[in-house]
């Protein structure tokens, strides 16, 4: 029953969204809807005090994260070049700066506005196959968007070919809560240029 319920009021959501939208003369297309879809049950698992990541201080508080507008520019479909067998990357761990290994399946080469990138992909052993993981940082840490850097994931479609979506990048735990330790995004990964899709800093909590 309260599936139920949760499930008409999401779709009711949706439905307000769009007629507000095309009342300004734009109408989302599936692919806004369906990430904007993402966004609004993330808000509703950290507001729900049985799923929340949150301290339980800041659950009733809470007035939804903060996003840039869905750009479909930072929408790529690049094919991923695979590196030497079991390449491993290093990464630092925020607050303990321990290191982990992390196994690199490839990279990724991607056509940004101001200049081309290249960003590595790894495999984590407790994603789905068809899944990849890329941290990252860009040129608005720290401004828009959390100091520490965000995460994607990646999924592949065909052959060698990922779908590498800036719109769904999300930040890590830390971000939220400070109970949590973090993967920090390897130098490797920190792009030049800035990236103003998917989340922004959520300033749930201060960051030094």
């Amino acid at each position: 029953m309260l599936f139920c319920i949760e499930k008409k009021i999401r779709l009711l959501c949706l439905v307000a969204l769009s007629l507000s939208v095309v009342g300004c003369e734009k109408q989302l297309s599936v692919y806004e809807q369906a990430i904007l879809q993402n966004r609004f049950e993330k808000d509703a698992a950290l507001r729900n005090p049985q799923t929340s990541v949150l301290r339980p201080q800041d659950v009733n508080n809470f007035k939804g994260l903060k996003y840039f507008d869905v750009n479909s520019a930072y929408r790529f479909v690049v094919p991923m070049l695979p590196t030497e067998n079991n390449r491993v990357v290093r990464m630092k761990e925020r607050i303990t700066e321990e290191e982990k290994e992390y196994i690199c399946a490839g990279s990724v080469t991607l056509k940004f506005p101001e200049a081309e990138e290249r960003l590595l992909v790894f495999k984590l052993e407790e994603e789905p196959p068809d899944m990849y993981w890329i941290p990252f940082r860009d040129a608005t840490n720290g401004k828009e968007t959390y100091g520490g850097g965000r995460y994607l994931s990646a999924r592949k479609i065909s052959g060698n070919s990922l779908v590498v979506d800036f719109n769904e990048a999300y930040n890590p735990y830390c971000d939220y809560n400070p109970d949590y330790i973090c993967t920090l995004p390897p130098a490797e990964n920190k792009l030049s240029v800035p990236v103003p899709a998917g989340e922004k800093q959520s300033r749930i909590i201060a960051h030094k």
